[in-house]
């Protein structure tokens, strides 16, 4: 994702930002890497924060979520994090094909909430086109699995 959109999704979301010391000691994949997602889920990935934010407010809490990676996986959009004194661990088995297991980090009724909402992000992020944002297809025939609008498939691989 361009640096712009980034900054803008670390400006209008505090847990999306990089240099968060209280995160970890270590810098994790997040942290070095940012968005490693095409712009053309942007709105998508700012969508999912603005829902993140109204949990906590709606709960009156301040987040505590850590984002641990954002990027692109056999198709579609993942979100992995932790929550703030709570151990990391691991957020997927996938396999190509029909095979894939998601966790979740457990959690009080917030983080409940936080789940449900990356879980249908991620879910959305099925139909969007990772180019431009416009509705897309998953495309499987491909040597890396997308989700691409008609016009950027045949722009880009065709």
């Amino acid at each position: 994702m361009k640096a712009a959109l980034e900054y803008l999704l670390e400006t209008r979301h505090s847990f999306m930002a990089r240099n968060d010391e209280t995160a970890s000691q270590f810098k994790n994949m997040y942290q070095q890497f940012g968005c490693e997602i095409d712009d053309g889920w942007y709105s998508l990935l700012n969508s999912l924060c603005e829902e993140i934010m109204q949990v906590y407010n709606k709960h009156a809490c301040q987040p505590d979520i850590i984002v641990d990676q954002v990027k692109e996986k056999f198709g579609g959009l993942r979100f992995y994090y932790h929550f703030y004194g709570r151990p990391v661990q691991i957020h997927a088995f996938d396999a190509v094909g029909d095979f894939s297991s998601r966790l979740y980090p457990a959690g009080n009724a917030v983080h409940k909430e936080i789940a449900n909402i990356v879980r249908k992000w991620e879910n959305e992020s099925l139909t969007v086109c990772e180019k431009c944002g416009a509705r897309g297809l998953l495309r499987n025939d491909l040597l890396w699995i997308c989700v691409l609008c008609d016009d950027c498939m045949e722009k880009n691989y065709e």
